[in-house]
This record gives C-alpha cells, structure tokens and sequence, in this order.
C-alpha cells in the first residue's frame, strides 16, 4: 500500500503537477489525523469501560462488606440482648439484695458492656480513600452515601471506645 502512494506522488511531482500534489498531500495528512483522532477515540472508549469495571469491582466489594457486616450485627444484636437481660438480672439483684456495687462485681462473671468487639468491615472503603479512587464512583449520591456512612461508624467506634473506658472506669 505505501508502495502504491510513494508512486502516486512520484508520479505527480515527475508531471510537474504541484496543484495536484499538494492536493493530494493535504488529503494524506487529513487520513493520517483522522486516524489518529479515530484511534484516540477508541482508546478512551476502552479507558471508560476499565473504569467502568473497575467501579462495578469496588462496588461489589462495597456491598460485600456490607453484606457481612449486616450479619455480624445481626448476631451482635442476640448478643446485646442477652447482655441487656443480665445487666438488667444483675441490677435487679443489686437493688433487691441492697448490695453496693464492690459487692456486686461478685455477682458477674462478664463485664457490664460489651461491646468494644464490634468491628466493621472497611478495608474496601479504606482501599478506595488511600488509593485516591473515591472519584471511581460515578453516581455522586452514592458517593456521598458511602463516605457519610463510613464517617459516622468512625463516630460511633469513638463513642463505644469512650463508653468502654467509662465503663472500664467506673467498674473499677
């Protein structure tokens, strides 16, 4: 094919068509830039789809964690309630018996409160804001979303381990 050109234009400069050639030099670098603009085009069509993929990866995994740690709490929450039951069994006991609370810790084997174990699964989250690909979202709402929940589980680890120490405090 480049053999058919390089005579095509030998050809018209040995004919001492200028016009022509110019012409058809013109016509050379307008396909040329055409297809660049075409591989260009084709280039950032197939980076869209691996971001595309890539967030549909980030936000499988997203649900996943989510998806595990709705049955974590879930069980947390048959746990919490036994808690509440002994606490409330323990206090009962305290009031009945008119026991100080010295006296009471005799009474439990298990601390009060129990929830420094809680623990969310972020390492998803974690991967997307320390690799700088949060903006891998697409939907803005769902950004937000994402970001507001995991600020207000960092709020409420920083509670219970408040509480915790509390606790830890005044039990002595």
């Amino acid at each position: 094919m480049i053999k058919f050109f390089r005579k095509i234009r030998q050809n018209l400069l040995l004919e001492n068509k200028t016009g022509k050639y110019f012409k058809y030099a013109i016509g050379e670098i307008i396909l040329v830039v055409i297809g660049i603009l075409i591989a260009l085009q084709i280039n950032n069509w197939n980076e869209s789809n691996k971001l595309k993929k890539e967030e549909t990866l980030y936000l499988k995994r997203l649900k996943t964690d989510l998806e595990k740690d709705t049955l974590y709490y879930n069980n947390n929450i048959n746990r919490a309630n036994l808690l509440i039951d002994r606490n409330y069994t323990f206090l009962k006991k305290l009031y009945d018996e008119q026991k100080s609370i010295d006296e009471g810790r005799e009474l439990m084997n298990l601390p009060l409160w129990d929830s420094e174990y809680l623990t969310i699964q972020d390492n998803t989250y974690s991967e997307l804001v320390s690799s700088g690909k949060l903006n891998i979202i697409s939907n803005p709402n769902l950004k937000v979303a994402v970001v507001d929940f995991y600020r207000l589980i960092d709020s409420k680890e920083n509670s219970i381990k408040e509480a915790n120490a509390y606790s830890r405090e005044l039990m002595g």
